[in-house]
């Protein structure tokens, strides 16, 4: 296996529980066939933790968290946020 870090795409839920992906860098938030997405760029060698994105609308509370990206979705703005890490077992 590669030592090089990868992006992949996720799938982000608009649900409260948010989505959880492996911890890196947010490079992209954005609409892709009708699905709320994000890259993210880690390398699949390190420690496994995860952040959970979650997902919120303009004019909606924002939870505590780094703001990663927003993106419109037709006449919506929606804003995603890193809320939290957790370890994974491998």
């Amino acid at each position: 296996m590669s030592d090089a870090a990868t992006i992949y795409k996720y799938l982000l839920s608009f649900t409260d529980a948010g989505t959880w992906v492996p911890v890196g860098q947010v490079v992209l938030i954005a609409e892709q066939h009708g699905a709320l997405a994000a890259w993210v760029m880690h390398n699949p060698s390190d420690a496994y933790e995860e952040q959970r994105l979650v997902v919120t609308g303009t004019g909606q509370p924002v939870p505590t968290g780094t703001h990663v990206g927003s993106a419109i979705c037709g006449q919506f703005v929606w804003h995603v946020l890193s809320t939290g890490v957790r370890e994974v077992s491998p």
